[in-house]
C-alpha cells in the first residue's frame, strides 16, 4: 500500500514489526554476536522473514540500524546446526547447504 500510495501511515504495520524483532530477538552461546529470532524454535523461516522486513523498511527511510540488526540475524545461517543453528550439509552433495526451518541433529532433510 505504501508502495502505490506513498502514504506513510502504510508503513505502520511494518515498523511495529521491528520493534518486536528488536524486543524479541537474543543471543546465545551457539553463534557469537548472531541474533535469534524465536516463535517456540529456532527457524531459519523466521530468520529469513525478519530480513525481508528490515530490507524492505531500510528501502522506505535508509535506517542504518536496520542493516547493522540484519547482519547480526543473519549470522546463524553460517554456523552448522551441529552448532544448534540452522545450517546444514547435503551428505551426498559437497558444499551444498540446506537450512532448517525447525532445526534438529540430525537435520531433517536426510
Amino acid at each position: 500500500m505504501y508502495l502505490e500510495s506513498g502514504d506513510k501511515k502504510h508503513t505502520v504495520p511494518l515498523l511495529n514489526a521491528i520493534n518486536y524483532l528488536y524486543k524479541t530477538g537474543s543471543s546465545t552461546e551457539y553463534c557469537d554476536s548472531g541474533i535469534f529470532l524465536y516463535s517456540g524454535n529456532l527457524s531459519a523461516m523466521n530468520q529469513g522473514q525478519a530480513l525481508s522486513i528490515l530490507a524492505r523498511a531500510y528501502v522506505i527511510n535508509k535506517n542504518e540500524n536496520y542493516i547493522e540488526f540484519a547482519k547480526k540475524i543473519i549470522l546463524p545461517f553460517e554456523v552448522l546446526i551441529e552448532n544448534r543453528v540452522v545450517k546444514a550439509h547435503f551428505k551426498t552433495v559437497n558444499n551444498v547447504f540446506w537450512y532448517e526451518e525447525y532445526p534438529q541433529t540430525p537435520p531433517k532433510m536426510f
